[in-house]
């Protein structure tokens, strides 16, 4: 089954923590937003840990990126 709720209980059972990490690939191979990132870390601080990532191929942005996410 698919439910958040029965992996955060199996997490807080086992005293799992998780790592989520930003996935900015080609829409084919998916995508994970630092937001949604955030939210999930937000909602389940005690659960999991959070990576921020950004794409190389655009300095300017990915600088900017950097600094919205620590902010």
């Amino acid at each position: 089954r698919r439910s958040m709720d029965l992996l955060i209980q199996e997490m807080e059972r086992d005293e799992v923590v998780g790592v989520i990490m930003n996935r900015q690939g080609a829409k084919r191979f998916g995508h994970v937003p630092n937001d949604e990132v955030a939210a999930i870390v937000r909602d389940y601080p005690n659960r999991f840990v959070g990576f921020a990532g950004v794409q190389l191929s655009d300095p300017k942005k990915a600088a900017d990126e950097v600094e919205r996410c620590i902010k």
